[in-house]
């Protein structure tokens, strides 16, 4: 029976590890682990004939940042119950929440995708694109939520009936609750083509009633 090390993944989940020895005999086997001295929470693997190398994945939402957990790995069978050495791992300080705007990719002459991520924190967060022909923006998109995690969380959404040869400005919003992030602002100009601009239509994909975006006056 051998106690592994702990890994900790880029999404903030950490990887236990163990080699068990059954001897010869069904052995069923399983880690123990929890913060400070105790190790009440389980997780349960499984039956196992012959020498087998045990890992499981706790994920990120089941582990508080900045704390120091301790683990082992258990094996028990007919013949008794063994564990193996007691040891722990500390998970990484969650970085603050934050919002940030990425670049626009155009999909083609007609739509564009805006990209960002966020760093939500250990509780899920709402988030949707600002976008308009000035840094007033005007319109939403539909966004999403994103569940709570310790990792930055990529997100992105497709943009369409967007004035062409035209210049807008864009930023990716956060919220949960009353706490809002903004991104920093960004710009992305439509190109000018007969064919987008017989796609104008007078939608809105803004999700608070923004008026549709209209082309300038000359």
């Amino acid at each position: 029976m051998l106690t592994g090390e702990a890994e900790s993944a880029r999404d903030g989940s950490v990887s236990l590890s163990g080699m068990v020895h059954p001897n010869g005999s069904s052995t069923a086997f399983y880690f123990q682990w929890g913060e400070g001295p105790s190790c009440a929470a389980t997780r349960v693997m499984g039956l196992l004939d012959s020498d087998t190398e045990a890992r499981v994945t706790i994920p990120s939402r089941e582990l508080r940042p900045g704390t120091t957990y301790r683990y082992r790995l258990v094996a028990t069978n007919s013949f008794g119950t063994t564990m193996g050495a007691e040891r722990s791992f500390t998970t990484d300080v969650a970085a603050p929440p934050r919002a940030i705007t990425g670049r626009a990719k155009w999909l083609d002459a007609a739509v564009v995708t805006l990209t960002g991520s966020v760093n939500a924190g250990p509780e899920p967060m709402g988030w949707f694109f600002e976008y308009g022909q000035t840094m007033a923006y005007g319109v939403t998109s539909r966004g999403g939520v994103i569940d709570g995690e310790q990792a930055r969380v990529a997100v992105s959404e497709p943009i369409t009936d967007l004035v062409p040869g035209t210049s807008f400005h864009y930023r990716l919003v956060a919220r949960r609750g009353t706490m809002v992030l903004r991104g920093e602002d960004a710009v992305f100009v439509t190109p000018f083509t007969p064919s987008l601009a017989g796609r104008l239509r007078s939608a809105t994909h803004g999700r608070r009633g923004a008026p549709a975006l209209a082309r300038p006056t000359r």
